[in-house]
């Protein structure tokens, strides 16, 4: 997960996707499958019920990876998902923003109707991850 202590055990760049993962898709958690018509875009969606969070209600997790040079929209949707507030965190090559720490920290916050559907805009060749735990 680190570099060497010659390197200053600097964090190496798929740490900040592992630990986003680690973290918002805990034990417990329901991967669906879903289907994205785009080949270079991928989607996993993870419902987290409240017994296997410190959160109450059913919590969201939507990560998605566009593989692609272009950017890419797609709208996420789910049936009676109601209206939440996402944290989005973001990676690429050029953007890995992070704490003093060098743990991951969220770019933005998006407010959505799950049940209406909520449009996200995927960098190219990024990942982009939204969930509601905290």
């Amino acid at each position: 997960m680190w570099h060497d202590k010659p390197a200053g055990f600097k964090l190496k760049p798929w740490f900040y996707v592992w630990a986003l993962l680690s973290r918002f898709v805990p034990a417990g958690s329901t991967v669906y499958l879903s289907e994205v018509p785009l080949s270079d875009l991928r989607l996993l969606p993870a419902r987290t019920p409240a017994e296997s969070s410190k959160e109450t209600g059913n919590n969201w997790t939507f990560v998605l990876v566009n593989h692609g040079t272009l950017e890419r929209r797609i709208v996420l949707h789910v049936p009676n998902g109601g209206k939440l507030r996402f944290t989005r965190y973001l990676y690429s090559r050029a953007l890995q923003k992070t704490g003093p720490d060098g743990f991951p920290v969220p770019v933005d916050t998006i407010d959505g109707d799950l049940s209406a559907g909520i449009e996200i805009v995927c960098l190219p060749e990024a990942v982009t991850l939204l969930t509601t735990l905290k």
